[in-house]
Parts: C-alpha cells; structure tokens; sequence
C-alpha cells in the first residue's frame, strides 16, 4: 500500500522561513538555539521547504563543517505571498504566547 504524502508544509516551516526572512542565511544549529524547536522537526521542516523550492543550501564558509539555509532567490521577492499561500493563519500559532505556559 502507498502512503499518500501530505502537501501542506508543517507549521514549523512557517516559523523557520520567517527566522530566514527576518535574520538572512543561517545554520541548522541556529535554528534549532533561536527557534527552539528540536532537532527532527528542524531537519524535517528544512527538507519539506527544499522540496518546495523556498529554500536552499550553500556553503558556510566561515566553518566548512556546516551547512547555510537561505530563502531561494527566486521566492525572496515574493516571500509574503507564498507564506499567506501556504500557511493560512488559522494554522500558525503565537509561539511568543505558547512559551509563557
């Protein structure tokens, strides 16, 4: 039996394509310190927006031991319209809100 693969990108690529909009290229251990989000769904996350074409990876030529995350050049210019495509806001939850708890 096939296992139908889901299209919707989870909610923690909307957290991580934000962190990228806002803060520029950055490694996956930095993400995982900013965002505080653990390493699987890091990985996960980065590997759904790849697929997608949102992101792409490059040399991180400060430590040539990791690997930098940008938001592809060809999505840069029309970021806002792909995160309200992909992520409706009734599925993005406050994660400054859910901390405090």
């Amino acid at each position: 039996m096939k296992r139908s693969r889901n299209t919707n990108l989870p909610e923690s690529a909307y957290h991580l394509l934000t962190y990228l909009r806002d803060k520029g290229a950055t490694t996956q251990r930095e993400l995982i310190e900013q965002l505080e989000l653990p390493l699987r769904t890091i990985r996960y996350a980065l590997r759904r927006l790849k697929e997608k074409g949102y992101i792409i990876s490059k040399a991180n030529l400060d430590d040539m031991r990791s690997i930098k995350y940008a938001i592809a050049p060809d999505i840069f210019v029309d970021l806002n319209s792909v995160i309200k495509q992909e992520f409706p806001v009734e599925q993005i939850t406050d994660r400054s809100t859910t901390e405090q708890l």
